[in-house]
């Protein structure tokens, strides 16, 4: 295993798990707001939701 690949290894799992902190950083910023993604889009959970709403008031 020569120097190069040993840094280019390092390199792609910096760059990999660098990523996935940021996508789950920027997943609970979001979640803590209070809105999920579902909100925005037509779904059978949301239906139950609002259904589930009208009925209790």
């Amino acid at each position: 295993m020569t120097i190069y690949s040993f840094l280019l290894n390092w390199t792609i799992g910096i760059l990999i798990f660098g990523w996935a902190i940021y996508q789950l950083t920027k997943l609970f910023k979001n979640s803590k707001k209070g809105k999920c993604g579902g909100c925005d889009s037509i779904c059978e959970a949301k239906a139950l939701m609002e259904a589930a709403k009208k009925r209790n008031g």
